[in-house]
């Protein structure tokens, strides 16, 4: 009975292997029966002329929107705030005041200041006075000196004329020793009047250093107190140009120290937003195509299904060594 049950198996077996290779056969024979046939060995194509695409190929790349301008505004002189007249979110025009700093250091130096160029436009005035006094005396020694050498003309001419009438003995010898000697006296007053002109001279030279001196400390303290003006003018802290305040970071009463170092925080923060720029690192495959004054078209996440018209403002003129893009600036009215 066992190998009644084996002869079936077998039988089963033989009969499910014919059914699964001659199928596959019959259809490999069809397979090799068509790639035999020549008709089948001509493949179809479609051939078409290339041209050139009629516009710019398009581009979508991402941008950084910014505004045309932002302007950190820092104080210019030290003090205490006395009003904040802003808030964020504001809108100012070019010169609207935004604060007002108290200044109390400042305003005393400028009271000393003035003080100290009331003293040297004294000083000047005397030295003007004195120079005028000094160029009077020298005129009065220059006419002194004209004096005494006239006097010293007539005595030398005295002199050898009682020389002459002595020699000849007309008139007595003391006679003419008193005109020799007066000749002599008018020579030494004629020298001594001359340098006193000399002296008169370094006087009026010496009195001219002085007016030059004091009206170089007028003109250093009028500089100062135009820098102390100037610096107090900065007391009112304006806007640098039509904007919104987008921060501040002072209120009334804070110490306010000037300058823009690392240690200073700016009072305000100000950005033109009546134009955006938006900037665009193009890949240098389409570098070439990017032309200032082309259109483009701005899609922004705020609004969605909203196409926006900018154009190319500028590029860098030269691609980035390391990303190799060319950086691209697109201004949106």
């Amino acid at each position: 009975m066992k190998a009644v049950w084996v002869v079936v198996g077998v039988a089963v077996l033989v009969v499910l292997l014919a059914l699964g290779i001659v199928p596959r056969i019959q259809r490999n024979a069809k397979v090799a029966a068509e790639a035999r046939d020549p008709a089948n060995l001509i493949r179809a194509v479609s051939v078409v002329v290339p041209r050139r695409p009629d516009g710019q190929p398009e581009l979508s790349l991402p941008g950084n929107v910014q505004a045309i301008q932002e302007t950190p505004i820092y104080a210019r002189t030290n003090g205490y705030l006395r009003e904040r007249r802003v808030e964020i979110g504001e809108r100012v025009a070019a010169g609207q005041l935004l604060a007002e700093i108290d200044t109390p250091e400042l305003d005393q130096e400028l009271v000393q200041a003035r003080a100290t160029l009331a003293q040297a436009q004294a000083a000047l005035s005397q030295a003007q006075a004195g120079l005028e006094q000094a160029r009077a005396t020298h005129q009065q020694t220059l006419a002194s000196l004209q004096q005494a050498k006239a006097a010293l003309e007539f005595a030398h001419v005295s002199a050898e004329r009682w020389t002459a009438l002595a020699q000849r003995e007309l008139v007595a010898r003391q006679d003419a020793d008193e005109k020799r000697t007066a000749r002599d006296t008018a020579r030494a007053t004629a020298d001594a009047a001359r340098a006193t002109v000399d002296a008169a001279r370094a006087n009026v030279g010496a009195m001219e250093g002085n007016v030059a001196s004091a009206r170089a400390n007028v003109a250093a303290n009028e500089a100062n107190i135009q820098r102390l003006t100037a610096t107090q003018s900065f007391r009112e802290i304006r806007a640098p140009y039509a904007g919104v305040i987008t921060a501040w970071s002072v209120d009334r009463g804070a110490l306010i120290n000037s300058g823009s170092g690392s240690t200073n925080t700016p009072l305000f923060r100000i950005a033109q937003i009546d134009t955006l720029r938006i900037f665009a690192n193009v890949p240098q495959t389409f570098a070439r195509s990017i032309k200032a004054g082309q259109e483009t078209q701005i899609v922004l996440q705020e609004f969605p299904g909203r196409t926006f018209r900018g154009r190319v403002a500028s590029t860098a003129g030269a691609l980035d060594p390391a990303s190799r893009t060319l950086l691209t600036e697109v201004r949106l009215p």
